[in-house]
């Protein structure tokens, strides 16, 4: 088994966390490699900017629930 790391993930929360950058509180939520939480507008407008480009993709594109997985071959 190899576990994947997709860097970002995408989950409703019930508990509503507190957006890392604005501090907001929603129930669907992305969050960072380390877990961070980061609402749709921050995600979209401050995390995926980089110097080379926007480098994950918008908010609305995420699929991952979880940030990785389990590959069994």
């Amino acid at each position: 088994m190899i576990h994947i790391n997709y860097g970002h993930a995408k989950r409703r929360c019930p508990e509503r966390p507190k957006c890392m950058y604005c501090s907001k509180r929603r129930v669907w939520m992305a969050f960072t490699y380390f877990g961070a939480p980061v609402c749709k507008e921050c995600w979209d407008g401050t995390w995926r900017k980089t110097e080379d480009g926007e480098c994950d993709p918008p908010f609305d594109a995420i699929t991952h629930e979880q940030s990785g997985e389990w590959i069994t071959s």
